[in-house]
C-alpha cells in the first residue's frame, strides 16, 4: 500500500489544490484522484457516462477491477459537472477497459503528471499516486470512524484489505496526537 497522509494532510492537500496547481485540468485530475479514491486503473477507465447529476446530489459509479466491486462515491454535484466536462473533452482519463495499450498508455501518463506536481504539493518522499487514494481513506475515515463506510467506498470486497488502511490511519492519527501534546508541552 501507499505511503498514508494524515488526516489533516489530506484535507489541506484538497483544500490548497488551486494554489499548487496553476493547470486547471491537471488540478481537476488529481483532484478527481483525491474526491473519487480510485486506484488508476479505476481512473483511467471512467466515462462521463460514470458520472450522475442530479439538482441535489451527484454520484460518479466506479467500475469494479482487482478484485473489487462497484461502487458509487458522492460528489459535491460543481466538481461532477466538472469531471463530466472534462472527460467529455480529453484523453487522460475515460477509456474502455478492453483496450489495454491504451490503458496502459493512460497510466504512465497520470503517474507522469502527479510525478510533476508531487513536490510542489508538498506530498512526502516515497508517496506515489496510490498517496491520492490513501488521503481519500484518511479524509473519509477520520470524519466517520466507520469501517464499512469506508470498504463501501473504496470498493473492496474483503475487510482486511480496508482494515490494512484503517491500521496505517490510527498510527497516523495518535502519532500527530503525540506531536501535537508535545508541541503543547513545550509552549507553556
Amino acid at each position: 500500500m501507499a505511503l498514508n497522509l494524515s488526516p489533516e494532510q489530506a484535507s489541506t492537500l484538497l483544500e490548497n489544490l488551486e494554489r499548487y496547481i496553476k493547470d486547471p485540468n491537471d488540478r481537476l485530475v488529481l483532484e478527481a484522484f483525491l474526491r473519487l479514491g480510485g486506484r488508476t486503473h479505476e481512473m483511467v477507465t471512467l466515462t462521463e457516462d460514470c458520472i450522475h447529476v442530479s439538482s441535489k446530489r451527484a454520484v460518479c459509479e466506479i467500475t469494479a477491477v482487482k478484485g473489487s466491486l462497484d461502487h458509487p462515491v458522492p460528489l459535491p454535484p460543481d466538481f461532477a459537472h466538472q469531471l463530466r466536462r472534462y472527460l467529455r473533452t480529453y484523453e487522460w482519463l475515460g477509456g474502455h477497459q478492453s483496450d489495454a495499450d491504451l490503458i496502459e498508455s493512460r497510466k504512465v501518463s497520470l503517474r507522469k503528471l502527479y510525478a510533476k506536481y508531487k513536490r510542489r504539493l508538498r506530498m512526502p518522499q516515497g508517496s506515489s499516486l496510490h498517496s491520492l487514494r490513501s488521503a481519500f481513506a484518511a479524509f473519509l475515515y477520520s470524519g466517520s470512524k466507520d469501517i464499512l463506510f469506508l470498504k463501501d467506498h473504496l470498493g473492496h470486497k474483503n475487510i482486511s484489505s480496508t482494515m490494512a488502511y484503517v491500521r496505517k490511519i490510527e498510527m497516523s492519527l495518535r502519532h500527530n496526537d503525540v506531536l501535537n501534546a508535545f508541541k503543547r508541552r513545550r509552549a507553556s
